[in-house]
């Protein structure tokens, strides 16, 4: 067993800058042999003494937070218990099933999906954890031990979900769908739906509130472009990154049949036929459910706060655009992404 300062944790995803940076365990951590069901796995660290899982110990009623991260920040601001297990202790654990994955294009909706699936009392889904993000771009892993850490850490997330007496859903980040040849491959089973939007919305969104990803940085580990490639406009930048997007769900839906394409445009229609879609896909029963499921898009999906005191363009997700911004995202979209764009939507048809 290595001391816990042996395992300090490498944080950062593939967007971030601290991709390599250092952080040490909780004062809280302690060496353990087994995860009890109620903890999650929230890092992992790979050392010369083999590689460990860092699990914290999880809410015991079913978390309501936008995003996993923030469910692991509230835990250890609670000073919540936290376990460091060696991977092979646990690799050989009983496989619970995943009912589903999610993958988006960003800014879509899929937060606001993620809350209709959660109305269900036998669903939670773990919403974008950077476990999956670190491990799924780690060069550092041989193929052999991603494999094992990747259905070690679905495995884990499925157990706390039991007991929370639900089926897991795993939604993914954004990125991720540039690893969807070898999620698909390690799950030729499990269903999973692609949620998209217009990419001029997604484009104005991306713009008006700007994550890391959208950089060149970003362009050059996705795609190996070099920098003479790589447009300066940010308009132009977002579109290239939708054009690689949309292009691998493609590739990844040629003679695939687990899968499931869903707009944002639908998801905001007043459609009960496509919640039985969605849940059925699943393997959920959303009998009596579907009202309730469709509330949720009277409230802002991080929040929760209803949108009547919201204004109309933090509603859509986007900021009023000038003509001339406008103008620049329409023309970035016919020259990077319109083509895949609408490759994707005859697939959904």
């Amino acid at each position: 067993m290595p001391t816990l300062e042996d395992c300090a944790l490498t944080t950062g995803t593939l967007g971030k800058s601290k991709r390599n940076s250092r952080q040490p365990l909780s004062v809280s951590t302690t060496l353990s042999d087994v995860p009890p069901a109620y903890y999650f796995p929230v890092d992992y660290v790979h050392c010369e003494k083999g590689i460990f899982i860092y699990y914290i110990s999880g809410p015991k009623a079913k978390p309501k937070d936008a995003f996993i991260t923030h469910t692991e920040r509230r835990q250890k601001k609670n000073k919540a218990h936290s376990l460091l297990v060696p991977l092979e202790n646990i690799a050989d654990q009983k496989q619970t099933p995943l009912a589903g994955m999610v993958f988006h294009s960003a800014r879509c909706g899929s937060t606001l999906l993620c809350n209709m699936l959660d109305t269900l009392s036998d669903c939670y889904v773990v919403r974008e954890s950077d476990i999956f993000n670190k491990l799924l771009n780690d060069s550092a892993l041989s193929h052999q031990d991603k494999t094992l850490l990747f259905h070690t850490v679905l495995n884990s997330f499925g157990h706390y979900a039991s007991s929370l007496s639900t089926q897991c859903v795993i939604k993914f980040s954004s990125h991720c769908v540039f690893q969807l040849p070898y999620i698909l491959e390690q799950l030729p089973q499990t269903p999973w739906i692609y949620l998209h939007r217009k990419p001029a919305e997604v484009i104005s969104s991306l713009i008006s509130k700007p994550p890391d990803w959208v950089s060149s940085e970003f362009l050059q580990r996705i795609a190996g472009l070099s920098n003479e490639n790589i447009p300066a406009q940010r308009e132009e930048k977002a579109a290239l990154i939708l054009h690689y997007y949309f292009k691998q769900v493609v590739e990844s839906l040629q003679n695939e049949n687990k899968s499931l394409l869903v707009s944002y445009e639908q998801l905001l229609s007043d459609s009960e036929q496509l919640v039985s879609e969605i849940t059925d896909h699943f393997g959920f029963d959303a009998s009596g459910k579907t009202t309730e499921m469709l509330k949720c898009r009277d409230l802002n999906a991080k929040t929760g706060e209803p949108w009547q005191s919201i204004s109309a363009a933090d509603r859509s997700n986007k900021s009023p655009t000038s003509d001339e911004t406008q103008n620049k995202i329409e023309q970035a979209c016919r020259k990077f992404c319109r083509r895949d764009y609408e490759a994707l939507r005859k697939r959904a048809k």
